[in-house]
């Protein structure tokens, strides 16, 4: 029965803390949602769901993808635009330090369910991707509104680009061949692999702290 009591406790300060957490999040929205670097990761957020809805509109649609495959690679490489204003006119905010990675997050999700959608040979990379992401963000989440500082180390920069490589490479319209879908797959492979690493060094530095 203690055991019960116990876990009933947990789930209730873990909803207690999530209303707490949104809460605050509505608050830095109205306080901050209008300078210019958030505006600007608010347009990238809006975008960020385009590239998987071409995909799954034009599956065979060879202007649809590579509409999709222009879209995916601008959004992320305009992942440092709004930091490097924010950081440049002092404008660095809470919100934008949970909206920043959130757009990455979901640029990444949002495009890996649509390719799985297409290619279920991929399915597995997708979903170990998309629990990584989804417990980092989280985490991020959790640790800004505790005022602890998880920077994100060389190996999640170095993740996040090759994962946006080997994402980018699966959008584009490509001839069908056996050499191209393997080298697709193990593509994903290798990004899933490196979301697991990611993730576990993200965690540990999280909670040494």
């Amino acid at each position: 029965m203690r055991a019960l009591d116990d876990f009933r406790a947990y789930l209730y300060k873990l909803k207690t803390d999530t209303i707490n957490d949104w809460q605050k999040l509505i608050l830095m929205f109205k306080a901050d949602g209008k300078n210019l670097p958030n505006k600007i990761t608010e347009t990238r957020l809006i975008f960020s769901l385009i590239p998987g809805l071409l995909l799954v509109i034009g599956q065979s649609n060879v202007n649809l993808r590579w509409l999709a495959f222009f879209l995916f690679v601008v959004i992320a490489l305009t992942d440092k635009i709004d930091g490097y204003i924010a950081r440049k006119n002092d404008q660095v905010t809470e919100l934008g330090k949970i909206l920043d990675p959130a757009v990455d997050k979901i640029l990444i999700v949002a495009t890996v369910v649509a390719i799985s959608i297409i290619d279920r040979m991929v399915l597995v990379s997708v979903l170990v991707i998309l629990v990584c992401e989804i417990l980092v963000f989280w985490s991020a989440f959790r640790a800004t509104h505790r005022d602890i500082d998880v920077a994100v180390t060389w190996f999640g920069k170095a993740k996040m680009f090759l994962q946006c490589v080997a994402i980018a490479f699966l959008i584009l319209p490509l001839s069908p061949d056996m050499c191209i879908n393997i080298a697709q797959s193990w593509a994903m492979v290798i990004a899933a692999l490196m979301n697991v690493i990611s993730l576990f060094i993200y965690l540990w530095v999280f909670y040494r702290k």
